[in-house]
């Protein structure tokens, strides 16, 4: 019995030493679909080498695969403001797909890992130039050969640097000239007043001007007239090396509806990006350059952009076969897959059907019906909230309008009477931390409607709120001539909740009698400390990997221990 005790007891350590030499996160569980990736975005500048951090971005790990949610890569103006820069290629760790990228595209990261890095090539990129070496201080210098006439000038040659730092060399000419009033001579060199050139800078070419911002006269330093008495401030003027182009957008349009906007710069390379909005009967077949027109691009192509573009998407009729039922077995012949029912008005509930003469007469007719363009204070696309506090409220428009499916559902064409009812329901759903504060407005071709067209239902994320547009249509307030076209516009506040996570996403949903979902979102910049993952080295591991063999001394001894009595028993 002593003899089997102490086997296990030699096992139980060995199995002990084992689980202390893994790295804790062996033991660690798994992912969450809304744990955050945190992205390190920097900044490569291949002319000098050097690389700048600014900035950080998130996303969703999502539904425990090992790839992210998918994420858009975004403009570089979102991490560094205004951008005259021409962002060269865009490169990451990311998961799918392989090798560069570029602004636009979707990409997936790694869900193994809590952490990421993405890099913008920006050539010439350089915060920290703009200034230069100087000092202040003044001089004197008599000029002119002449001896019939003298007078004395001031010049002050300012260093104008970039950045704002402004050193002033004063220089006190005292002129003998022939003529009376005037004296060509030559000016001070930039250098010749101690002033350097700002990395990344150079001198334009005449680089002395009677204005801080250019706008004035130039001057080269060969030739300047000095007029009898008179005082001058010049400044100098430099050039940028960097790389810059003019601004262009590339928008995607769904029909009338504004599905996103990204600015780019003129000659960027765009990746054209794919069609979110889902189409039941119809089929997303690419990317057109005008609104009738037949698809151009592909997700995923490339092109040149350089002027503001708009790229419409084409849709094509979802394939169908033809439904029929030589067997008289009541389904479908093709797959034997499906069997009709009709509803009240005789129509075949069979969405794309279409049955031979005779046998299910579907409407063909295309109307209107409200659709919706959401903006975040002004702005419009995925990303239209960007950036807010703790605290902030954003301001919501709902843009929608009265369909023309309204006559189908309130005209009775028995009777000659609007005896129906169409109405208009908005539904928003926020999620994140934030709040909907309060409806601000609702109108109707531009007039302003009150609570007696309207019924405001708030929900726990949210709210439901439903026009009665009959109404409004019976009381005047839009006619005949503006059905499918009268703008019916929701306009409401939300706060950001005071206690927001920094880079918490902020989400905002909303649909129009169930039109398609317009989605906007953004994060929440609060400071932020970043949570420590699980260890997988380190003193913690060291000391557990000495625990674990000590334990294999112990199993050892035990062993040997064991063995030992053995042999003497035997």
């Amino acid at each position: 019995m002593k003899k089997v005790t102490s086997k296990l007891i030699a096992m139980f350590l060995a199995v002990l030493m084992v689980c202390a030499m893994l790295p804790t996160a062996a033991f660690a569980a798994n992912w969450d679909p809304d744990d955050l990736i945190t992205i390190t975005v920097r900044i490569f500048n291949p002319v000098n080498g050097n690389y700048y951090v600014i900035g950080t971005d998130t996303c969703t790990k999502g539904d425990e695969k090992i790839q992210s949610d998918s994420y858009q890569i975004p403009p570089l103006s979102k991490f560094i403001g205004d951008n005259t820069y021409r962002v060269e290629k865009v490169v990451g760790n990311w998961y799918f797909p392989s090798g560069d990228s570029n602004v636009g595209a979707n990409v997936e990261w790694s869900c193994n890992s809590s952490t990421a890095t993405m890099t913008y090539w920006v050539s010439g990129y350089n915060p920290n130039s703009g200034s230069g070496s100087g000092s202040n201080g003044s001089d004197s210098e008599t000029i002119g050969s002449g001896s019939r006439y003298q007078w004395t000038n001031v010049i002050r040659y300012h260093s104008n640097y970039p950045d704002g730092t402004d050193y002033v060399r004063t220089i006190t000419y005292t002129v003998n000239s022939y003529a009376s009033s005037v004296y060509t001579g030559s000016l001070k060199s930039h250098a010749d007043c101690g002033f350097s050139v700002p990395d990344g800078y150079r001198l334009a070419d005449r680089y002395w001007n009677t204005a801080a911002n250019g706008s004035g006269t130039s001057y080269s330093t060969s030739v300047f007239s000095f007029e009898k008495g008179k005082t001058y401030d010049l400044y100098a003027q430099y050039v940028s090396n960097a790389p810059v182009g003019e601004p262009v957008t590339l928008t995607y349009m769904n029909g009338a509806d504004v599905l996103g906007t990204l600015s780019f710069l003129k000659g960027d390379s765009v990746t054209v990006a794919d069609c979110t909005v889902e189409n039941t009967d119809y089929d997303f077949a690419g990317w057109a350059t005008t609104a009738a027109g037949e698809a151009v691009y592909q997700p995923g192509d490339s092109f040149i952009i350089n002027a503001d573009t708009t790229l419409y998407a084409v849709w094509t009729e979802k394939p169908v076969h033809t439904h029929e039922d030589d067997n008289d077995d009541g389904y479908c012949d093709e797959d034997g897959a499906c069997m009709h029912e009709h509803d009240d008005d005789g129509y075949c509930k069979e969405s794309g059907c279409t049955h031979g003469e005779n046998c299910c007469p579907k409407k063909t007719e295309k109307i209107s019906k409200p659709g919706m363009l959401k903006t975040v204070n002004g702005q419009t696309g995925l990303n239209a909230i960007g950036t807010v506090n703790p605290g902030d409220v954003i301001t919501f428009v709902l843009n929608s309008h009265i369909g023309e499916d309204m006559v189908e559902k309130a005209w009775n064409a028995q009777t000659g009477e609007w005896d129906g009812e169409y109405k208009l329901v908005f539904n928003d759903t926020m999620s994140g931390p934030i709040t909907f504060k309060e409806l601000v407005s609702v109108t109707i071709k531009g007039t302003a409607i009150d609570d007696t067209y309207y019924t405001l239902t708030p929900t726990a994320n949210g709210f439901t709120l439903t026009v009665d547009a009959l109404k409004a249509y019976k009381d005047g307030i839009f006619g005949d001539a503006d059905i499918g076209v009268a703008a019916v516009v929701v306009t409401y506040t939300a706060t950001v909740n005071a206690d927001a996570a920094d880079d918490a996403e902020i989400k905002n949903t909303a649909n129009v009698n169930d039109s398609v979902d317009s989605i906007v979102s953004g994060d929440v910049d609060v400071p932020y400390t970043p949570p420590t993952p699980p260890a997988t080295g380190g003193s913690g591991t060291a000391l557990f990997t000495i625990f674990g063999l000590l334990m294999i001394g112990a199993a050892m001894v035990v062993l040997a221990f064991s063995r030992k009595r053995s042999t003497q028993g035997n």
